[in-house]
């Protein structure tokens, strides 16, 4: 076990059962890089799904650490063999303080002075002829976890180029797709307003015919009307002229029959002379008759109920 390793044990400690880690996240990092090789490492990475905890997850050896309550697992090919190790290498360092701890006492004990200052020059000492080899290596370690870092941010890098490449290839294509919709949508409608325009013109044809029918029928209905009125006129004429004559006919009666009293050859005269008026009257009431007939041109209606009976 180098002395990396050593340090990096001292983090772990052991309450009520459970395995925790005291130190910082970037040291259990260097604790796993010494247990995992150098694919794993570069293939797997360290994330935090949710607030407090952080996960190292691989076939080999899979890590969670719960920053708030400090405990540890370790789980994978060798998650239960660094579990057993970590808790073996906490139960000897106890045992070997416990035995420094009574060995010190001992001697004390025997030699019946104090051994302080001997004992802190020689962990002084110690502690001075590890500290190089220690730096060496931690520094190792810090360069070999920038050196992933750089890697990881490069990574990182290149992904977001990647999607942000895609995402402008989907916006492209979405955009095209939303034109397509809307050209197919503007079609389907201009299709529809075609059909329904189509439908209108049809309807407005046959309004403009029905229109033209009921127009034609006024109008040969105001014809008939004035024909009509003409022929009423024609009839009120005729018949004041009848009247007339009929005034006419009574007052000659009335006079032959007064002359019947005078002398006969003066009566065949007066017979003769009513017989001519009346012959002449009668030959001008056919004659003004004739003549208004004459006057009123006839009128052709063809049909003249035909649209009535429609």
């Amino acid at each position: 076990m180098t002395s990396v390793k050593n340090i990096l044990y001292r983090n772990f400690c052991l309450a009520k059962n459970k395995l925790k880690w005291l130190g910082a996240l970037e040291d259990l990092k260097a604790f796993v890089l010494t247990e995992i090789d150098e694919d794993t490492a570069e293939n797997t990475n360290w994330r935090s799904p949710s607030g407090g905890t952080w996960k190292f997850e691989s076939e080999l050896l899979a890590v969670t650490w719960r920053t708030k309550s400090m405990n540890i697992s370790f789980e994978g090919e060798k998650g239960k063999d660094l579990t057993e190790r970590v808790i073996s290498n906490l139960k000897e360092e106890g045992v070997r303080e416990h035995n420094s701890i009574a060995l010190a006492q001992n001697d004390t004990e025997d030699d019946g002075g104090d051994i302080t200052t001997v004992e802190c020059e020689t962990t002084a000492q110690v502690v001075c002829n590890e500290l190089p080899t220690k730096v060496s290596e931690i520094k190792l370690k810090l360069n070999q976890h920038i050196v992933e870092t750089k890697a990881e941010l490069q990574q990182i890098k290149e992904n977001f180029a990647e999607q942000l490449d895609q995402l402008r290839e989907l916006s492209l294509n979405g955009g095209t797709k939303v034109t397509e919709y809307c050209l197919t949508s503007l079609e389907h409608e201009n299709a529809t307003l075609r059909h329904e325009n189509t439908q209108l013109r049809r309807e407005n044809d046959s309004l403009k015919e029905k229109f033209n029918n009921r127009s034609y029928m006024v109008s040969d209905l105001n014809t008939k009307i004035k024909n009509i009125e003409d022929e009423k006129l024609s009839l009120v004429t005729a018949l004041k002229l009848l009247q007339e004559d009929s005034k006419s006919i009574s007052l000659n009666n009335r006079d032959a029959t007064h002359n019947t009293w005078h002398t006969p050859g003066h009566r065949a005269r007066t017979n003769v002379h009513n017989i001519s008026a009346n012959y002449a009257c009668q030959n001008k009431t056919a004659r003004s008759a004739a003549d208004m007939n004459a006057q009123e041109p006839d009128i052709i209606t063809p049909n003249r109920f035909g649209l009535l009976s429609t």
